[in-house]
């Protein structure tokens, strides 16, 4: 599997820069990209690319440690942003954040228990045509000055019902056949483990397209799970343990679903 050491500087020399085809992922907040895709980044699909992660909710007030407040964002947003680092650093992948407040900021704490309601009715949002023309802008630029475009843009799909997720997947959704980059939605992390299969493809449907399903992974490691709970410990709650040993129980890899028809040929397993 190799160490992160020969992991960063594999994906940051200047012969792989050329070869290797871009993939920007969009992460909903700063741990998605290496909780959701971390095996696929050590070992997988992505290891074989070169990725940017944009991360859309970047002020944030939720950690495992001290209650969500306004007031504590600025300094719970800096922390996050030094774990999202060591992250990068682990997994070997680069990085850059927007500023839209995640969900407790914009509804208050109160309305943590409704935050992972999948039945909440987002059609009226309007962040959605907000994100929808920010990812317009992602696609279109450049990954590096000396690099093309993003060959293949992968989003959150909202699996488990987190507003913050299904807000970026129908933002998303909302522009597959409007660009020409292939889009392809990755299985959201813990959440996703606690689903049936029905669940899953219930909450698929709700984007309003046909998919088909790709493992962009081996089986999930213990390792590649340790290696997460070290990079973002402030967000280690005993959900996201428990989703881990469902993982490993189950033999689960990480999954991306393209809307039918639109997976390029070279992602997948090798």
């Amino acid at each position: 599997m190799g160490s992160a050491r020969t992991r960063v500087l594999k994906r940051f020399s200047a012969q792989y820069q050329q070869s290797a085809p871009c993939i920007t992922v969009i992460s909903p907040h700063f741990d998605d990209l290496p909780l959701s895709l971390g095996q696929s980044l050590r070992n997988g699909v992505l290891s074989r690319c070169q990725v940017r992660e944009r991360v859309v909710f970047g002020r944030s007030s939720w950690t495992e440690w001290v209650r969500p407040t306004p007031e504590r964002s600025p300094a719970i947003s800096l922390w996050r942003r030094a774990e999202e680092v060591a992250a990068s650093m682990m997994f070997g992948f680069d990085w850059t954040a927007a500023q839209w407040p995640e969900a407790l900021l914009r509804r208050g704490a109160g309305f943590g228990p409704d935050m992972l309601d999948s039945r909440i009715d987002l059609s009226a949002d309007a962040l959605i045509p907000e994100i929808s023309g920010w990812l317009e802008a992602v696609i279109s630029s450049r990954q590096r000055a000396n690099k093309a475009r993003p060959e293949v843009l992968l989003v959150a799909a909202g699996l488990g019902g987190h507003i913050d997720h299904r807000l970026l997947a129908h933002a998303a959704a909302a522009l597959v056949g409007q660009v020409d980059t292939p889009i392809g939605f990755y299985e959201d992390r813990p959440y996703v483990s606690f689903l049936s299969a029905d669940q899953i493809t219930g909450q698929l449907a709700s984007l309003g397209l046909q998919f088909e399903a790709v493992d962009v992974s081996a089986k999930v490691q213990a390792s590649t799970q340790a290696a997460a709970r070290l990079c973002y410990p402030s967000q280690m709650k005993p959900f996201f343990r428990e989703a881990m040993d469902l993982d490993r129980a189950h033999g689960a890899c990480e999954r991306v679903w393209f809307p039918v028809g639109t997976r390029p040929e070279w992602f997948g397993p090798s």
